[in-house]
This record gives C-alpha cells, structure tokens and sequence, in this order.
C-alpha cells in the first residue's frame, strides 16, 4: 500500500491523483478497522501534505462509514491536519463520496 500510495503522487493527471489517493486512503480505513492513530499515521507517511490530507479524509470517511470499534474519534483527525486541510476534511464527513449513497 506505501508504493501504491508513492505512485499515486507521480501521476501527473490530477483527477486520476485524486482518485488514486481516495482509493489509497479508503484502504487505510478499512486495515485499520477502526484505529484512528494506525490510519493516521499511515497516511502520514506521504511526502506531499495535500495528498497526505486527502488520505486522512478518506480514512476518516471509511472509519466512520463502517462503524468500525472507535469510529467515533475519526473525526477528531480532521483537528490534527493542518488548519488549511481541516474543513475539507470536516465537509466530507458531514457530505459523504457519493458512492456511499
């Protein structure tokens, strides 16, 4: 998965980018059934912190999805991106993906 979410920053189509981490952050959500600070830290590890963000959304809007044990601190990961990432992060849990639907 931390190739996978490497490669996702080299593709230079910025939809297929943000695909590819969405994807990539939705899996973190689901390995870590739950764990907040194990999909956190996960998602952490990406270099650029506008596709680390996006991962941590996706994540957070798995957990909770799920219901996972714990899913009720997810959100509280939106607090710890930096303040320009922390709304985005927030609108996702309050609009989910529309695949949710």
């Amino acid at each position: 998965l931390d190739v996978i979410m490497l490669d996702c920053l080299k593709d230079e189509n910025k939809a297929l980018r943000y695909q590819c981490l969405e994807i990539a952050g939705m899996t973190v959500g689901e390995r870590s059934r739950g764990n907040s600070e194990t999909a956190y830290k996960r998602c952490k590890q990406i270099p650029d912190m506008s596709a680390a963000a996006h991962c941590v959304s996706s994540a957070v809007e798995k957990i909770m999805f799920e219901k996972y044990p714990g899913w009720e601190q997810a959100p509280s990961l939106c607090a710890r991106l930096p303040v320009e990432f922390q709304q985005s992060c927030i609108s996702r849990l309050t609009n989910p993906t529309e695949a949710y639907r």
